[in-house]
């Protein structure tokens, strides 16, 4: 019985050390830059993916708002008067506005997570001397077009940051190079007013002064600043790492004390 415990301990451990490292921190989901989009979709069945009955209340398209990552869809409802209710996961949904002559109603909700996944809808649904009871429908919104949006403004972000820096390197480069022609200039002149003023103006020998070029102090400064760029990247790229390091050393530590205690138990 005691070794049948240890075993299945061990297993364990090994099980729980390989969670560790395989499985990923954080769930990936549609990603979908903030703004405003108009989108279409189709309430489905509940248990299948025929279309709903409940379809034909709704109008299409529906409007997508993205702000910090929270996502809203606002839609209206048609024949607003035989849907008593209707609630999303996040809860019931906010009436925006309703129009009672045209029997239309906007509404409001929040959706959590994945957005190209399906969201159940419950609604009280009463058509008068026919149908009075509760129903569940899926709204299938179609995102496809705006993850590929998404990611064509990301690259173009991208983008726009890479162009900017090459700009400023090459701004920098035009920089130094003004200022390197400055300094020949103004090193040339300088020797010929040397030469002209040798004959009245001579140098110490026993205490000279050593002259420090301009550009090698532009060079050190430039040398500095990539050196900092290079410790900032690898200190981040070294945090990054510190949880699967500190996760392969605690699950290394349970199995060699489980291995321990079966072999201190034989």
């Amino acid at each position: 019985m005691g070794k049948d415990l240890l075993r299945g301990l061990a297993v364990f451990a090994i099980i729980f050390t390989l969670s560790i490292v395989i499985i990923p921190y954080k769930t990936v989901h549609a990603d979908i830059q903030d703004g405003t989009y108009e989108i279409n979709y189709e309430m489905k069945e509940s248990g299948n993916d025929n279309t709903s009955i409940a379809d034909g209340y709704f109008s299409k398209p529906a409007t997508l708002t993205v702000t910090d990552g929270v996502q809203y869809i606002q839609l209206t409802v048609t024949s607003s008067s035989m849907i008593k209710s209707l609630d999303a996961p996040s809860g019931p949904v906010e009436i925006v506005s309703e129009d009672e002559g045209n029997e239309t109603r906007t509404v409001r909700f929040r959706v959590d997570g994945d957005l190209s996944e399906p969201v159940p809808m419950d609604m009280h649904v009463v058509v008068p001397d026919l149908y009075d009871m509760e129903h569940t429908a899926r709204a299938v919104f179609d995102v496809s077009g705006l993850e590929a949006e998404s990611e064509a403004e990301t690259e173009e972000a991208a983008d726009e940051d890479n162009d900017s820096e090459t700009e400023d390197a090459e701004n920098t480069d035009d920089d130094i190079d003004e200022n390197q022609g400055s300094e020949d200039e103004s090193n040339s002149e300088s020797s010929e007013e040397n030469e002209e003023n040798t004959d009245d103006h001579q140098t110490d020998e026993n205490d000279p002064e050593e002259d420090i070029d301009p550009r090698q102090l532009e060079d050190k400064a430039l040398d500095s600043h990539f050196d900092q760029q290079t410790k900032s990247v690898k200190a981040d790229n070294d945090t990054s790492v510190w949880p699967w390091i500190v996760g392969s050393v605690v699950g290394i530590v349970i199995v060699g004390s489980v291995i321990w205690f079966i072999r201190k138990k034989k």
